[in-house]
């Protein structure tokens, strides 16, 4: 329910475990999310009124996102959350999506950090909010781990003129 309707959302997943000659991925192809809203009206009838197709995420087909957890971003906002990224050469990338509807589209509205090139053994951490919604989207806090322990942390408000979380850079 969000702002007292019925609400029903829907992912799909690119699959990169078909073993078809007709599916192999190459190292950077990304794998594809698509995403959809669907307001019921009192009568049942549905109502397209977000959807995306083909945004891309990851690599070798896999876009981290088929076990995405579906979750409350703010009290009438949900989304799905999954880490998506590639590992070249022993090095491994990856950022945290928090993938919204924002008008008649969704947005990665996170793509916030999770592992960087520059330092491997520096992991980021996400806590979704539940309270103090700012604008209607909760606030997250990302936490900054080396070797599972964490180091620092700072709390991200949703900006709507960005469109996304913002994480102060100097973190």
């Amino acid at each position: 329910m969000e702002n007292g309707d019925q609400v029903i959302y829907i992912a799909t997943a690119s699959a990169s475990d078909v073993e078809a000659d007709a599916y192999r991925y190459g190292a950077t192809d990304p794998g594809m999310f698509d995403a959809f809203r669907v307001l019921v009206a009192a009568d049942g009838t549905p109502s397209l009124t977000s959807s995306i197709r083909g945004m891309d995420f990851g690599s070798a087909g896999d876009c981290g996102c088929a076990n995405a957890d579906f979750v409350q971003l703010g009290p009438n906002v949900h989304g799905w959350v999954f880490s998506s990224g590639s590992t070249q050469q022993g090095i491994t990338t990856a950022t945290h999506a928090l993938v919204a509807p924002l008008g008649r589209t969704f947005v990665d509205v996170g793509n916030i950090p999770q592992y960087v090139e520059g330092d491997q053994d520096i992991e980021y951490r996400l806590t979704l909010g539940s309270e103090n919604a700012s604008d209607g989207w909760f606030p997250i806090t990302v936490s900054k781990y080396r070797n599972d322990r964490r180091i620092a942390s700072q709390v991200a408000r949703f900006d709507r003129s960005a469109k996304r979380y913002v994480v102060r850079q100097s973190f």
